[in-house]
């Protein structure tokens, strides 16, 4: 899943060559060692903090695809969270180690391979589809299920032109599922209608594993804060049923278009078209997801709506951010800039390939949400937001404080 980190602060550290001079003055031995605190979160996990670090070694040409001109680079987090509303709880976990390698056969071939694990402990579940109502008592641990899912991916990014490129990879993930029987999710998978009870199926212990193949088209001018261009992919995965360990056969397609649009010196919109669809037997706990990112709801969703709020196989998104420039300064020895956004999200899901009015509702069934935010970037690579989302399912608002754009 996308992780939700912020900068609170940053320190820097450069390894020292053998011969006592600063390894910067060696660019084929430079060696750099970064770590920053952080902090972050939602109205959805609660807030936190934790830290994240870099190895990185230089030396590499300097290309487009490289700017930093760095041949290897070792990052590591850990990050959780708590929240005290509507009970004190640590909903959230996450810990990650990743390698790079950047600037293979000539800066055409960039290798990554990750391994983390993560624990949530609060998902929620209202039912299945489009139309699930919001119960009265909707804040109950009756609707909560903990998922804790250690992961290991790995894959491979390949230059095709300045501007295209095809990613090849796998990953396994293992589900620790613990779902109480007196809760509404059990109770659904037991006795719930049928179209229900089969898109559900059983909450057990197993893997999921994947094979990704996906196509890119990026033409934006700055992928930290784009001012124009786009930035499109279809990506596709696949996961293999073997037996017990590996029980889910199903397949997702993604599709994402972006577009930025500048509409003055100060001012660009920013546009996000998305399709989710999944195809086959996926598991429960994916149906609220798209790339394993929560879709009608959350941080990179529809902000407003709650993250676990709506379950289903295929789901439509659109996302419009108008995007101002209000001041750029220099400080502690970088450049900042300081910007206000103004958003619409909105998105709908299907519960399944069938027609399911009883879940999914007859009419247009958008849901969506809009508010305010702010975003501070701090030298070249690093942005922080901080949105706050009103939607009519919001509970009373949805706040987002993060790292990076949206999209």
């Amino acid at each position: 899943m996308r992780r939700i980190l912020a900068l609170a602060l940053g320190v820097s550290l450069v390894l020292v060559s053998p011969t006592g001079a600063l390894a910067r003055d060696e660019p084929k031995s430079d060696t750099e060692f970064d770590i920053v605190p952080i902090a972050g979160g939602s109205s959805d996990i609660g807030i936190g903090g934790g830290a994240v670090g870099a190895l990185t070694r230089f030396g590499a040409p300097v290309t487009e695809q490289n700017e930093g001109g760095w041949a290897w680079r070792f990052e590591g987090s850990a990050f959780a969270t708590v929240r005290v509303s509507p009970r004190f709880a640590s909903p959230y976990q996450d810990y990650w180690l990743l390698l790079t390698l950047p600037d293979l056969d000539d800066g055409r071939l960039r290798l990554t391979a990750r391994v983390a694990f993560t624990e949530e402990t609060n998902v929620r579940y209202y039912g299945v589809g489009n139309s699930t109502p919001l119960p009265p008592d909707w804040s109950s641990p009756r609707y909560e299920y903990t998922r804790t899912h250690p992961t290991l991916e790995s894959y491979a990014r390949v230059l095709l032109d300045p501007h295209l490129f095809v990613t090849l990879g796998a990953s396994f993930t293992a589900n620790w599922l613990d779902v109480p029987p007196d809760g509404k999710l059990a109770i659904d998978m037991r006795t719930g209608p049928p179209e229900v009870r089969s898109l559900l199926g059983t909450a057990r212990t197993a893997g999921v594993a994947f094979a990704q193949a996906s196509v890119s088209w990026d033409s934006r001018d700055d992928e930290v804060v784009p001012r124009r261009g786009t930035w499109d992919e279809v990506n596709l995965r696949l996961s293999p049923e073997v037996g017990g360990a590996l029980p889910y056969g199903y397949a997702e397609i993604l599709a994402i278009a972006r577009d930025y649009i500048p509409v003055g010196p100060r001012v660009v919109v920013a546009l996000r078209g998305l399709a989710d669809a999944l195809f086959g037997d996926p598991p429960f706990f994916s149906l609220p997801l798209y790339d394993d990112t929560y879709a009608i709801g959350g941080t990179a969703g529809v902000r407003g709506v709650p993250a676990q709020r709506y379950y289903g196989k295929a789901k439509l998104i659109g996302n419009v951010e108008v995007r101002t420039d209000i001041t750029r300064f220099h400080a502690v020895g970088k450049p900042w800039g300081i910007a206000a956004i103004a958003f619409l999200d909105a998105g709908r899901l299907w519960a399944d390939w069938s027609s399911q009015p009883i879940l999914d509702g007859t009419g247009l069934g958008l849901k969506w949400g809009t508010g305010l935010g702010v975003r501070v970037q701090q030298g070249t690579a690093f942005v922080v937001r901080a949105d706050v989302a009103w939607s009519p399912d919001a509970r009373p608002l949805g706040g987002y404080f993060a790292a990076g754009e949206m999209f």
